[in-house]
């Protein structure tokens, strides 16, 4: 593991919460690979390191970005508790904040109980005229990420992926390969689910100090998600060119396209591209690579796309690149503006219906009935169901749950994580949806008995419910709206008769919501 010298001069540094004046001076001198979040990016422009100041929403937020270094300051020091990035090497705590030493205390605790880190030392770092004490923690897991040594470099890396012939493209920024676009950047590659091992493993091997980022096709290592839908990273490798330095990029309307995507879900606001949505803070950055390199890529297309967040998301929804609604609602989770833009306005009111997947290995291990009988006996009603077969299911499996349907520790390739049942089911006792969730546990509770993922995947929100309607009833969406709007009035019926003889019933449901409620506000109280 690297030393904390070593992830200073050699690695990425993020600094969350800081407003000071001036830049600590161990990290001043290496702004090509430093970067200061904050919650209110405009209060930094009068700063000399403005040009680096991004945005971050909540301390959930943190451990999202990769990175061998970071500084927890002011409000991100609550952090510690819930938003820890566990995977970077080293981090640093402001101990001179006193208003947050509660939240400090607390964290330390709760990471040093769980042997996520331990505190390695107090330095006192110095910040132009002045110097404060930060609290250094090491990490206890191993970090995440690939690098490869200046001795083999870009053109050595190169040369192996065209010498073993893997499939492969540099996603972006490729124009001055073998040189990088900017001095301390990365590389960003894309490889086959089927040769990714076998890139991941020889950059192990030779690794050092030039950052590269790995995805696969259908690996969910991009929190949680893939970096990119499959199909649509599937489509950028087939329909990939020779590149500068004898590599392969995506072809010219690909390379548009998977930058303006990168730019809206993966970076958001902090793209530098404007967005006209309420209650978005633009930032402007002074070398906006995105917009211009975008803006340049149409023109040689001939092709208009528009300058805006928004009508560039329009374009990918017409170009069939924009995400569906339940990975979007992943994406939500880091992403602001993917947030307000599709989720703010959505409707509120409480909606006790559900779409649940069961997998094809439910259909293998003949579970299915059992799994049907268990969901009634728990006094929920299915009031549709479906198996998912054809065209259907090939649409279920390219577009719902981001066309991914294993996860990041399961990487075996089968047909048994396929969705193969959709099932409409309706809680006749709650508008709650936390009755949904706990539903799903205890399906998984009892019926994961094999290693891969869950046998079951449910919708969460009204928006996503309807989208898998779509998706799961293509042919029959008019009967499920007359279905769903016929159980919804005879809930409505039936409200007193609930409330009066099903309240001791689900005594052990109040409990549960409850706690998760308390829960619930303690994270606000945390990430706010």
């Amino acid at each position: 593991m690297k030393t904390l010298r070593e992830s200073l001069n050699q690695g990425m540094v993020l600094l969350y919460g800081y407003e000071n004046k001036h830049l600590p001076d161990m990290v001043k001198a290496k702004t090509d690979k430093v970067f200061v979040y904050t919650r209110t990016p405009n209060n930094l422009t009068s700063r000399n390191y403005s040009d680096i100041v991004r945005k971050y929403n909540s301390t959930q937020d943190i451990g999202w970005n990769k990175a061998d270094l970071i500084f927890l300051d002011n409000e991100a020091i609550k952090g510690m508790v819930i938003g820890y990035p566990s995977s970077t090497p080293f981090v640093l705590v402001a101990l001179d904040r006193q208003r947050y030493w509660l939240w400090l205390i607390i964290g330390i605790i709760r990471r040093v109980v769980n042997k996520q880190v331990r505190i390695q030392k107090v330095i006192r770092v110095k910040h132009g005229q002045s110097s404060r004490l930060w609290m250094v923690l090491k990490s206890q897991n191993e970090a995440s990420g690939f690098s490869i040594s200046r001795d083999v470099g870009i053109e050595g890396l190169l040369n192996y992926l065209n010498s073993e012939n893997i499939n492969y493209v540099v996603l972006r920024f490729y124009q001055k390969l073998p040189q990088l676009y900017r001095k301390g950047g990365d590389l960003d590659l894309l490889v086959s689910d089927e040769d990714q091992g076998r890139v991941k493993n020889f950059v192990k091997k030779k690794s050092g100090s030039i950052r590269i980022d790995i995805w696969s096709v259908s690996e969910p290592s991009f929190n949680g998600i893939s970096c990119y839908l499959p199909r649509l990273a599937e489509q950028i490798l087939m329909n990939s060119v020779a590149g500068p330095a004898n590599s392969r990029i995506p072809n010219k309307k690909d390379s548009m396209l998977s930058l303006i995507y990168h730019a809206l879900y993966h970076k958001g606001i902090n793209s530098g591209i404007p967005s006209t949505t309420k209650k978005i803070e633009s930032i402007k950055l002074p070398k906006n690579d995105y917009i211009a390199e975008i803006q340049k890529m149409a023109k040689e297309l001939n092709i208009e796309i528009g300058s805006t967040m928004e009508e560039l998301d329009e374009y990918l929804y017409k170009e069939g690149w924009r995400p569906k609604i339940d990975t979007l609602s992943k994406i939500a989770q880091w992403n602001e503006w993917v947030k307000v833009r599709f989720f703010s306005d959505i409707n509120k009111r409480k909606f006790p219906i559900s779409i649940f997947i069961l997998r094809q290995k439910v259909i293998s291990t003949k579970s299915l009935d059992t799994i049907k009988k268990f969901i009634k006996d728990n006094e929920f009603d299915i009031l549709k169901s479906t198996l998912l077969t054809g065209a259907t299911r090939e649409n279920a499996i390219l577009h719902l749950r981001g066309g991914t349907w294993k996860d990041a520790m399961f990487t075996e390739e089968t047909v048994e994580f396929e969705p193969a049942y959709a099932m409409i089911v309706v809680d006749n006792h709650s508008n709650s949806h936390i009755r949904f969730v706990n539903l799903k546990n205890k399906i998984r509770d009892k019926f994961d008995n094999s290693p891969g993922p869950s046998v079951v995947h449910s919708t969460d929100e009204e928006v996503e419910f309807w989208d898998y309607v779509s998706n799961c009833f293509p042919d029959e969406i008019d009967k499920v709206e007359d279905v769903v709007k016929e159980a919804l009035e005879n809930r409505k019926k039936d409200a007193m008769h609930l409330i009066i003889f099903n309240f001791i019933k689900l005594l052990p449901y109040y409990k549960y919501t409850a706690e998760a409620k308390i829960k619930k506000y303690i994270i606000k109280i945390v990430t706010t």
